[in-house]
């Protein structure tokens, strides 16, 4: 089931990589929050959540002109909660371990996972194998959406500036 070592346990170079999927995580949660602010204004405590963070910033910009840096944010902010879902499952998983029970002596380990059991009984399982080649993919992503924050950030402050983006009545 795993070609990790030891039976299961994942081993130096994967437990690098996902250290390093965590940390692009934690930078993209920080620009998501960072634009939320940019557009919403300071945020309490209770909106401090990612995903709250996207739904509301989202809804906001539909209200706005359909300029291009009103598209980007909105186009940016959606694509970073999508990777901050999965890397929900990742965070909020708990490791298990796979192993056949032996009558003859210990048990056999066939591999371990990460498995988030989502609050929501409606949503499936989402089991995850910590291998390099799993989550070097998955922090490229995140890294290339971190990179794209500094541009839709720069055109929405500086579009800000030029025209009140709010449509006009009756449109």
């Amino acid at each position: 089931m795993s070609d990790m070592p030891d039976g299961g346990d994942p081993g130096p170079e994967d437990l690098r990589a996902l250290g390093r999927y965590i940390w692009a995580a934690i930078n993209l949660e920080d620009r998501v929050r960072s634009l939320g602010e940019q557009i919403l204004g300071k945020l309490t405590l209770r909106e401090w959540a990612a995903s709250t963070i996207v739904t509301k910033t989202t809804d906001h910009l539909k209200g706005r002109q359909q300029i291009a840096s009103v598209i980007a944010a909105s186009e940016w902010l959606t694509a970073s909660g999508v990777l901050l879902q999965r890397r929900n499952e990742v965070v909020h998983a708990v490791p298990t371990i796979y192993m056949t029970l032996n009558q003859d002596g210990p048990p056999t380990k066939h591999g371990s996972m990460l498995e988030h059991l989502p609050i929501d009984r409606t949503k499936p399982v989402v089991q995850t194998i910590v291998l390099a080649r799993e989550f070097d993919p998955m922090a490229y992503e995140m890294e290339r959406q971190v990179k794209g924050w500094a541009e839709v950030a720069a055109d929405m402050q500086r579009d800000s500036g030029k025209r009140d983006q709010r449509p006009p009545s009756g449109a």
